[in-house]
Parts: C-alpha cells; sequence; structure tokens
C-alpha cells in the first residue's frame, strides 16, 4: 500500500484472564489466544495446569468464548478462559479474573502510525529520527554483507534488521523487470533461487540527511528492489500535523472518557467475502465483452457503450436530430402506433426530404415485427436504400452472457448502484468519454481503467476525479484471441498472465482488494508498479509486438499441417492483434513518444533486410557468373591442349611414314648406339 510510517509507538502489552460470568478460575482446564500470547503466558498457565490450546486471534479468540460457538474440542464455555486485553473482555461481556498475567514485566510491542502523507520535511536535525526501509538483494556471495556496509562505511546506527519472506506481489514485479530486462535468458533460467526474502531494515538517521542520501543511493545500486517506508521521530514523539491533530483531540470537549467507549463488533469480524461486487463497464468493445464473460460468473455486471451507434453516412442533419427524436418517442409508444407513425414517415416525410439523393439510409430502432413492414413497404422504392438497424446491436451480446446492457441516455441509472466502474474504451476516446461522465455520481466508487499505456489515463482521472472517488490503473496484458474458424473472439487462459496494477488513490481497501482478488484467483501473475513505471517497461515492447501483428495478415501466415514453434509464435501475436481495434493500436502511437523512432526503425530494418537480400542475390549472381566463366575458360584451355596432343600424333605419325620404322624403334636403335 501507498502509506508512509510517520510515528512509532511502544505499547505496554497486560494479558487478562477472561471467562465468561460465573465461572471460577479453579474449574478453568483450558486457555484459547494467538500462539503467541500464549507463548507470554507460558509460565503462569503451567502454575495452574492450565492447558494452552492457540487460535487465529487474541480479540477473536475473547468473541468464540462469548459466543460459545466454534470452540475447539473438549473446550466448553465453563471450562476455558480466554487470553486478550482487558478492552476485548468489555466488548464481548466477559469477566476478567485477573490481569498482567504475562510472564515478562517488560512485555512492549511495537506499533507503527501510518498516513498517506510522510512528515519527514517536518523533522530537523535536533529531532532523532528513525528511518524504516525494506529492500531485496541479487542471490550472490556477499550481497548482504555488501548492503551492510553502504551504512557501516558512513557510521550510521541500525536499531533493527530481519528477513521476511519475500511477498507474492514483489515476487511477481521483481520477475517482471528480470524478465524486462534480460528476456528469454530470464525466463530460461534454471539457478535462481527458489525462495526469496526482504530485508527490513531501520536506521538512526533522517532519510533527508546528506549522510543517508549517500547511503540509500549506493543501497540502491547493490539491491534489486528499494523502497523507503518512512522517517519519524524516535520514541514515541509527534511532529507535524499529526501532533496538531492530536493535541486538538485532547483540547476537545466532545470528546468521550474512556468509560463511555464500548464496540459491538470488532473490523475483522466483518466477513463480505460472499458479497459481490456490482461492476459496471464503460465500453463494451471486444476488450469489453471479454472481461464480462469472465468477471459474470461470480459477481453482477452491467455494461453501457459510448460508441455503440451507427455511423451517419451521408444523413442530412434534419434527418439524424428526427432519428434521435424518434427513439425517444418510440420509448414512450405502443408498437401499433410506431408502425403508423413510421408508414407516414416512409410515405409523405422521406421523400421530400431526400428528394434529390440517388440513396439513403433511415437509422430507427424497431420491434422485429416493424423491420418485417418497413423492408415490405421499402421494397418498391425505386433508388432508394433503406438500412434497418436495431436500437443496440450489442445489447443481445450482453444478454445472452448475463450482462444487463444500459443504453447511453441512461447513464444515471447505470452508475446509480455500482460499486466498481471498469473504464474500457479506446486511449484516444478516454479524456473525452471521461470529461462526460457524471461526477457526482462516481463518488465513493472505484473507478479502473484497462488501457494498454497508463500514464495519460491516470492523469485524466486525477484531473477529473475529485479526491472522493477511489482511482485503480491496470493493464491485464491479455486479452481475447481470433480462432481460425470464424472472426469472433475466443476465451484465452489467464493462468500465469501479468496483469499490472498502481493503486492510485484507495480509501475503501477492501473493495479494491476484493477486486483485483478475480485476477488472483485466476492465477494471473499480479505485478504492482507504478504507472510511470510500467509505461516505461512495456509501452515499446506491446506498440513493436501490435505493429509485427497488424502487418502479418492471414495472407502472410497461411495455415500448414506442420508448423514450427516460431511459426505457431507468429500466428498468435497475429490472431491476438487482429482481435484488437485500430484504435487502440493508435492510441499506443500516439501516447508513445518513442512511436515514430521504432517506426523509422522498422523501416530501416526492413530496408536493411532488403538489402542483404539484394546483395546475396548480386553476390551468388556473381559467384555463378565467374563459375561459369571459369567453366568455359577451363572448357578452351583443355580444347587447346587436345589440339596440341592431336597434332602432335600427326607429326609423329608422318616421321614413321617417311622413315618406315615406328618412332619407338628408332628411338631403341639410337640409345643402343649411344651405350
Amino acid at each position: 500500500y501507498d502509506l508512509s510510517v510517520v510515528a512509532e509507538h511502544e505499547f505496554r502489552v497486560h494479558h487478562c484472564l477472561l471467562v465468561k460470568p460465573g465461572v471460577k478460575k479453579s474449574a478453568i482446564k483450558y486457555a484459547v489466544s494467538h500462539p503467541q500470547a500464549l507463548a507470554q503466558c507460558d509460565n503462569y498457565l503451567r502454575s495452574l495446569g492450565i492447558t494452552p490450546v492457540p487460535m487465529y486471534d487474541t480479540a477473536g479468540s475473547a468473541k468464540i468464548l462469548s459466543e460459545g460457538v466454534g470452540l475447539p474440542d473438549k473446550c466448553t464455555p465453563e471450562n476455558t478462559a480466554a487470553i486478550a486485553s482487558d478492552l476485548a473482555g468489555k466488548t464481548y461481556r466477559l469477566n476478567c479474573l485477573e490481569k498482567g498475567i504475562e510472564d515478562d514485566d517488560v512485555n512492549f510491542t511495537r506499533f507503527l502510525l501510518l498516513s498517506r502523507t510522510g512528515i519527514v520535511q517536518h523533522l530537523n536535525p535536533k529531532i532523532p529520527s528513525k528511518t524504516s526501509i525494506v529492500f531485496t538483494l541479487p542471490d550472490s556471495a556477499g550481497a548482504l554483507y555488501k548492503a551492510l556496509a553502504c551504512f557501516a562505511l558512513r557510521d550510521i546506527d541500525f536499531s533493527k534488521i530481519e528477513s521476511r519472506p519475500t511477498a507474492a506481489s514483489l515476487l511477481n514485479y521483481l520477475k517482471f523487470r528480470s524478465q524486462q530486462a534480460h528476456g528469454r535468458k530470464a525466463r530460461q533460467r534454471s539457478g535462481s533461487p527458489r525462495f526469496r526474502y526482504c530485508f527490513y531494515l531501520d536506521f538512526l538517521a533522517s532519510e533527508v540527511d546528506e549522510i543517508s542520501q549517500n547511503a540509500l543511493h549506493h543501497l540502491n545500486e547493490q539491491s534489486d528492489y528499494l523502497r523507503i517506508l518512512g522517517s519519524y521521530p524516535q520514541k514515541s514523539r509527534l511532529v507535524g500535523p499529526i501532533a496538531a491533530a492530536v493535541e486538538e483531540l485532547k483540547n476537545s470537549n466532545n470528546q468521550l472518557s474512556s468509560e463511555e467507549v464500548s464496540l459491538s463488533t470488532l473490523p475483522s469480524d466483518e466477513d463480505d467475502e460472499k458479497k459481490k461486487l456490482n461492476i459496471g463497464i464503460i465500453g463494451y468493445g471486444v476488450f469489453g465483452e471479454f472481461l464480462s464473460k469472465q468477471l459474470v460468473k461470480k459477481h453482477k455486471v452491467s455494461c453501457i457503450d459510448p460508441f455503440d451507434k451507427v455511423s451517419s453516412c451521408d444523413f442530412p442533419e434534419f434527418l439524424l436530430y428526427f432519428c434521435n427524436l424518434f427513439n425517444y418517442v418510440y420509448a414512450c409508444c405502443m408498437c401499433m402506433i410506431q408502425t403508423l407513425y413510421m408508414h407516414a414517415i416512409i410515405k409523405f416525410v422521406l421523400p421530400r426530404i431526400v428528394m434529390t439523393q440517388c440513396s439513403f439510409y433511415i437509422v430507427m430502432c424497431l420491434w422485429s415485427s416493424t423491420n418485417a413492414y418497413l423492408h415490405g413497404s421499402s421494397s418498391s422504392t425505386t433508388n432508394t436504400n433503406i438500412t434497418i438497424i436495431t436500437r443496440h446491436m450489442k445489447s443481445k451480446e450482453a444478454e445472452e452472457i448475463g450482462v444487463e446492457y444500459y443504453p447511453m441516455f441512461d447513464m444515471m441509472s447505470f452508475l446509480s448502484d455500482l460499486d466498481v466502474v471498469i473504464i474500457a474504451v479506446p486511449m484516444i476516446e478516454f479524456e473525452d468519454v471521461v470529461s462526460k461522465l457524471p461526477v457526482d455520481k462516481l463518488r465513493g466508487k472505484l473507478v479502473v481503467e484497462v488501457c494498454p499505456l497508463n500514464s495519460h489515463p491516470k492523469s485524466v482521472m486525477l484531473q477529473n476525479f475529485g479526491p472522493d472517488v477511489d482511482i485503480l490503473c491496470s493493464n491485464p496484458m491479455f486479452g481475447p484471441s481470433l480462432s481460425d474458424n470464424n472472426e469472433s473472439p475466443s476465451p484465452v487462459s489467464w493462468d500465469g498472465l501479468p496483469m499490472i496494477y498502481e493503486k492510485v488513490r484507495i480509501a475503501d481497501m477492501r473493495r479494491c482488494d476484493k477486486f483485483l482478488s478475480i485476477f488472483e484467483r485466476e492465477r494471473c501473475q499480479m505485478v504492482e508498479m507504478t504507472a510511470e513505471q510500467h509505461d516505461a517497461s512495456t509501452s515499446d515492447a506491446e506498440f513493436v509486438t501490435h505493429l509485427t501483428g497488424r502487418l502479418l495478415d492471414r495472407q502472410l501466415l497461411p495455415p500448414t499441417p506442420v508448423m514450427s514453434k516460431e511459426y505457431a509464435a507468429l500466428c498468435d501475436v497475429a490472431d491476438m492483434t487482429a482481435a484488437d481495434s485500430f484504435d487502440l493500436f493508435y492510441g499506443m502511437f500516439k501516447y508513445n513518444s518513442r512511436a515514430k523512432d521504432l517506426l523509422k526503425k522498422m523501416r530501416e530494418n526492413i530496408a536493411k533486410v532488403e538489402r542483404q537480400l539484394a546483395a546475396k542475390e548480386a553476390y551468388l549472381a556473381a559467384s555463378a557468373e565467374m563459375k561459369n566463366n571459369d567453366r568455359k575458360q577451363l572448357i578452351e584451355e583443355c580444347k587447346i591442349l587436345l589440339r596440341e596432343v592431336a597434332s602432335s600424333s600427326n607429326i609423329a605419325a608422318k616421321v614413321e611414314e617417311k622413315d618406315g620404322k615406328p618412332a619407338e624403334s628408332k628411338i631403341t636403335e639410337t640409345s643402343q648406339k649411344e651405350s
């Protein structure tokens, strides 16, 4: 959560032995409480021969004992006590038999006060300060030693250091960062540690001190992840607006005494896991429909589409106004009155309005019987095109999957009872759609955007929505794909796919976590990062991916009976991007400052490949030509050699004829004479 530590308090813990009214200490055989509380009272329980029975919570054990339902085996309200605070005893109407039963007289618990804004600006050098940080380290020898040396070299003292297993969301974030940085090598790396740990460290200095700044910069170079949880005064001291608020509370005349304070339930008692969220989707396009099919399984989903209307084609402006007016009239009229009214329009009004046009289009919302009547009435009209389209083209599709569809003029009713509002419109239309939403109806609701880039939608929502509207930026990095047999989106499993999100401004954390749990249950890879980090990490990759998918159409990727992994991956990219609208792709282009450079680089790479292909082709042609020339030259040399051999043979034959002896015998005679 995006909170900061603003103060610490060491609370003296006093455990109490709580029982039902009328139960005596001698009758107690079992004590129920949190395991930590039982361990802190171990000697006391042994001295009385009481058996400790661990439960999930100290106050929760008091609640269960008070109700008498849900106690462990052999435990009854008459033979069982609860170890909890005196406040829990007052809350659940239990008697306190003894206070301060803990074994250690210096039993303190450290509490941290959290706030949405830090108080580091209110700290001065005269106030002893403390800073809490959390960081993770790479899996290398001496990593922790190097991290601690960042502070030891600057004489910064520690007050606490501990390691805890890394949370799933942080681990997913680190994996995502690793994949972004190293690509396929990170996914194929088998030597990564099975368990990752976070180190929580408190050092005795303010984060704004120069030595602290140097140490934190040094640690940031050594670590995979670093977050400053907050700087605050030591030893329960309050400064800034926190101190002023506490002082005002002390001086208030309306402050209740401690005896007047009573609780009927604790916040942990509320169990709203079974309560369904009422989710509304603005923009029932391809992705909106894709989301609604999954959300409607466990929650109530309704939708509205600002773009569910037909293009005006070549309508006269007056006719468009007339058709819109008729839509509202139709909603209040009976079918028979509407049929008579339409008959009069077609027979008398339209021929006068579009007398000079060769064709015109009538876009109306009609019942099926009226559609048939209109088609029949217009069939005999020459040089006239009448197109009848249902009022809300996607209402039938929504109703088939159990999603309630609202027309645009009923926006107020659509927003009235929603818990979560998902804005699933193209990014180029996002600002226009948000600016037209009734902000009063969004108060107290969670507004979620699902654009492929988050910085622009985040700034638009912060600009248009007040502090009473919760804002969640997200990018589900998955979506529908086109099946091989038809052009309708086919479902895709969400298992292992990244779900990037940022809790920009959240007041109702339970509702936000419940919404995110929808994706967690589908086993998505939940990655929490800011919108700016998300865009810096994924904007270029997403744009290049969609650009590649749009370049690879079905003609370039024909179906084959046997395909390689690379070819199958290209087909998947083409199918995924073909299911998305061009407006989505244009939004990636418009709101990515590096998109034009990427297009230029893509053209340069294509030109480079073409030059390489042309050069290779020319080289092979030249090589073939040279080989052909060499072959011809070799043949000519062979011919010359054969001619020489033939001429030599002719000369030898002529000499033989002249002397009457073979040339060999002459050579033999000559050699004999010489010998």
